[in-house]
């Protein structure tokens, strides 16, 4: 049912044969043609993640993903990346975002380039004036990926307008897919408390004290300052550098 295209990093994940099997698992258990409802994101990205194929640095780590669709071309809004949202594939920083947790994103990066926490009108007319250089946002998620940042939620399917409705039926799964990054070396960045408690139960404590980060979540206010982006220097993370 999920497409397992992959680079080649993730193979050693994909061949426990336990994996295959709690996906195959979790895919019977939301089949719409049995549960008679949709699920986000469309099976097709639903793991996404396996087809990065920069070494992963970092880990952002979110909850689950977004539970509806886009109005403005009926497909979901969740794209198979945490906090990326569909509704600005073809858009720039100035289209007017919904989601706090991006519009404090974008205000956090100004401010790790800045030193200064303008209003995010200032930012916008910046941006489009050039004075401050960012890639537009689709292109600004393909380059940190680039650069090793894997944007992962930590369940993920969602039922259409049921936040944390299949939190459960990917435990099995986040059992195997937190230790396999622990492996690799990446550093999981942390954003809020559910991410805190959630992922450090499938570390080592070695992991937990040198391969986490953690910040106040994006949706509040107090992320833009905390010079969560700082902790990583060497990712750029406007993208302007990213070849």
């Amino acid at each position: 049912m999920f497409d397992t295209t992959r680079a080649s990093q993730w193979d050693a994940l994909l061949s426990d044969p336990e994996v295959p099997a709690i996906l195959a698992q979790i895919g019977e258990a939301i089949d719409p043609a049995v549960t008679g409802t949709d699920y986000y994101p469309a099976p097709e990205n639903v793991l996404r993640f396996l087809r990065m194929e920069a070494p992963v640095k970092y880990c952002i780590v979110g909850m689950d993903p977004y539970p509806s669709f886009n109005e403005r071309d009926g497909i979901p809004i969740a794209t198979g990346r945490s906090f990326e949202v569909s509704e600005l594939y073809g858009q720039g920083w100035d289209y007017k975002i919904r989601q706090a947790s991006l519009r404090n994103m974008l205000k956090a990066i100004y401010y790790n380039e800045t030193g200064t926490n303008p209003q995010l009108s200032v930012i916008r007319d910046e941006i489009v004036s050039g004075q401050f250089n960012i890639l537009p946002p689709t292109e600004w998620f393909n380059a940190m990926e680039a650069q090793g940042v894997l944007f992962l939620n930590s369940t993920l399917t969602v039922e259409a307008g049921k936040p944390g409705s299949h939190q459960k039926l990917w435990e099995p799964f986040r059992a195997k897919l937190i230790p396999y990054l622990e492996q690799m070396g990446c550093v999981f960045m942390l954003w809020g408390n559910n991410a805190q408690t959630e992922v450090p139960v499938y570390l080592s404590d070695a992991a937990k004290t040198s391969q986490v980060l953690t910040a106040p979540h994006p949706r509040m206010a107090e992320f833009v300052t905390g010079n969560t982006f700082r902790d990583a220097p060497e990712i750029d993370w406007t993208g302007k550098n990213v070849g």
